[in-house]
């Protein structure tokens, strides 16, 4: 987490994670009213045709149309029940009329008991209810626990999915963090080398064509233009050296005769 790139490429990560899990949420919740509606819809389709067969022949028609659906032909998970004036049970598939945990104009939504091979489960029901005539009470719903487990698995599916996505992301990331380590490990030793005093190396090229290889090469060339200075200037130091070494030596006699004449001198007078 030292080097920048291995940040960066968390940061990354977490925002293409945070980005993903918006975009599955928002496709549950699309997908979620979508098929509210498609059950709405198929309620209200099923509650004009039990009022089609009330007006065609009255209590008699309507219950044999809910037994008929009930037990063969209707909609899967379908809830159906018609109770008169009393509360009494005439049809469905309900044993009586349940206790409703929200009530929304003639949406209702409670839930009912299942028995099944040694368990009990309770099961959540969205339904319609009517009064057709002579203080009849129709009914007209849909088991929603099929809904709410393609619900769970999706939110499931999705998690799982952005998990792997994500560790997928932060792997790119991780193994991207150590291919750029790796090359500038590559331009550091080479620059300490240089700075040791080796002129003639170079920063590697990898030959990838990226923004490494493009400052490889300018910073190469100007090495290359340092060296040729460098070498212009040593041979211009030896050259200068070499004319300098005649004129220097005769000064160096002249200054050693000049001193020994002033010893000379010096001794004379004393």
């Amino acid at each position: 987490m030292r080097t920048s790139a291995l940040r960066l490429s968390v940061v990354y990560a977490a925002i293409f994670a945070a980005a993903l899990l918006a975009l599955v949420f928002v496709i549950y919740l699309i997908t979620a009213r979508f098929i509210d509606a498609e059950v709405d819809t198929a309620i209200e389709r099923d509650a004009a045709g039990f009022l089609e067969a009330y007006a065609r022949g009255g209590v008699r028609t309507l219950a044999a149309e809910l037994n008929l659906r009930a037990e063969n032909w209707g909609r899967t998970n379908a809830v159906y029940l018609l109770t008169d004036e009393q509360g009494f049970v005439l049809a469905g598939n309900l044993p009586a009329w349940p206790t409703m945990r929200r009530v929304d104009g003639a949406w209702v939504d409670f839930e009912i008991m299942v028995q099944g091979a040694g368990f009990q489960s309770e099961r959540p029901v969205r339904a319609m209810v009517l009064e057709p005539g002579s203080g009849l009470r129709l009914m007209v719903g849909t088991d929603l626990s099929e809904r709410h487990a393609l619900g769970r698995r999706f939110l499931v599916a999705a998690g799982a999915g952005s998990l792997l996505v994500t560790m997928l992301a932060l792997g790119i990331g991780y193994r991207q963090s150590q291919r750029i380590f790796a090359r500038v490990a590559d331009v550091s030793r080479s620059c300490a080398e240089i700075l040791g005093g080796n002129l003639s190396r170079r920063l590697p090229v990898a030959g990838a064509e990226d923004e490494f290889d493009t400052l490889a090469v300018e910073v190469n060339a100007l090495l290359a233009r340092l060296a040729r200075t460098t070498e212009i200037l040593r041979a211009s130091l030896h050259s200068a050296a070499h004319d300098l070494r005649s004129p220097m030596h005769r000064m160096r006699l002249r200054m050693e005769r000049a001193l020994a004449a002033l010893s000379v001198k010096h001794r004379a007078v004393f």
